[in-house]
């Protein structure tokens, strides 16, 4: 089976300015893919030309084999899509904009019924579908815009920061929801801004920055193939300058910044032996630690990182 989102030498243009720069992705079938990046990015010129939105400068972009550059009809059949935040006629109610939606998509009317009733049910709506719109909050919308895009079945789900406006309990709700399609064989192309959302959804994840591709790889790959490890230590109180001095100068020390008084986080290139004594040489120091934890699982610190290193 052909992957089922294919990205060749993607270029996008506005006057010079390049908001995609030669992109290529792969994203297999049946997983769920994190699309990350800085605001200003290409996030969300990526997505739209994926939706046959705008069109790009040069490359191509496929669905299975259907290129959607040159066949949007054909191409988009299989997908459901959510781009930026979703808006819709405050008057309507949910079964009135599904039905709709499906009508647009050439459904017939006991399966946009059929249909219609198991999205909302799936997004947390179902208690909602004759209540207008105009008495939703954000993140309402926001699961409205998730069962439109359901409506028809599709195979692939294109979604630009779908659990924006969403409450804790929406996200872990969303979260499920996403494993229940991966259980169905779906796909999922997502961007987001919530890390640690995409850490925890996500089986792969792209960074981009300045429309060029930083990294792609799978969710566990990154951690393994880290060569160091963010720090963060806490202190019970301020240390004095010259202790901050005397670790900085520590063997394997990248970086050492002082989020707060009493909070630091250290970069350190070594392995988790190598860690073990670093803390023992800081506690030689007599600095008063109770919180020393590594940060070396957390999708956050190796985006951040990615992100300096594509400054430099």
């Amino acid at each position: 089976m052909p992957a089922a989102i294919t990205i060749e030498k993607l270029t996008k243009s506005y006057k010079g300015l390049l908001a995609l720069d030669n992109l290529d992705l792969k994203v297999e079938s049946g997983t769920v893919y994190g699309y990350l990046g800085p605001n200003g990015a290409g996030k969300t010129t990526t997505i739209k030309i994926l939706t046959s939105l705008i069109k790009p400068t040069s490359g191509k972009a496929y669905f299975f084999d259907q290129d959607v550059t040159k066949e949007p009809e054909t191409a988009l059949i299989n997908v459901g899509a959510v781009v930026e935040t979703p808006e819709f006629y405050n008057y309507m109610t949910p079964n009135e904009i599904l039905s709709y939606f499906g009508k647009l998509r050439g459904l017939k009317n006991p399966e946009i019924e059929d249909n219609s009733s198991r999205c909302l049910k799936l997004v947390g709506l179902d208690n909602w579908k004759k209540k207008r719109i105009a008495t939703f909050s954000r993140g309402m919308k926001q699961r409205l815009a998730l069962a439109q895009a359901l409506l028809h079945d599709p195979q692939i789900l294109i979604l630009d920061e779908p659990t924006i406006g969403l409450d804790p309990r929406g996200m872990v709700e969303v979260r499920e929801i996403f494993r229940s399609l991966k259980k169905e064989g779906k796909t999922i192309f997502m961007s987001s801004h919530l890390i640690r959302e995409v850490q925890e959804i996500c089986d792969s994840v792209a960074l981009i920055d300045k429309g060029r591709l930083i990294l792609s790889n799978t969710v566990e790959s990154l951690f393994e193939k880290s060569d160091s490890v963010d720090i963060e230590m806490k202190l019970v109180k301020p240390p004095p300058p010259e202790q901050i001095a005397l670790v900085k100068r520590m063997g394997g020390i990248e970086s050492l910044t002082q989020v707060d008084p009493t909070t630091l986080r250290i970069s350190y290139k070594g392995s988790f032996d190598d860690v073990v004594l670093l803390l023992k040489r800081i506690v030689n120091q007599d600095l008063k630690i109770y919180s020393f934890k590594t940060l070396q699982g957390d999708l956050e610190a190796v985006y951040m990182k990615m992100i300096r290193e594509s400054v430099r």
